[in-house]
């Protein structure tokens, strides 16, 4: 995570496939805070990709 603050990634995801969970990472002030967490219920909305969201149920699909 520190590398992708470094170079300006805006936005970070986490993806545990044991937990189907998915952490939302979002920087700010040169660090990135756990903006959302998500289980496999829930949808993720991008913030750095205008538009984009994704049900986790398709990340996890088997």
């Amino acid at each position: 995570m520190q590398d992708y603050a470094a170079h300006g990634v805006q936005e970070y995801w986490l993806i545990d496939p044991d937990e189907r969970t998915v952490e939302q990472y979002l920087l700010g002030d040169g660090v990135f805070r756990l903006h959302l967490k998500l289980n496999e219920e829930g949808v993720l909305h991008a913030k750095v990709i205008q538009g984009f969201s994704i049900p986790l149920k398709s990340i996890f699909q088997e």
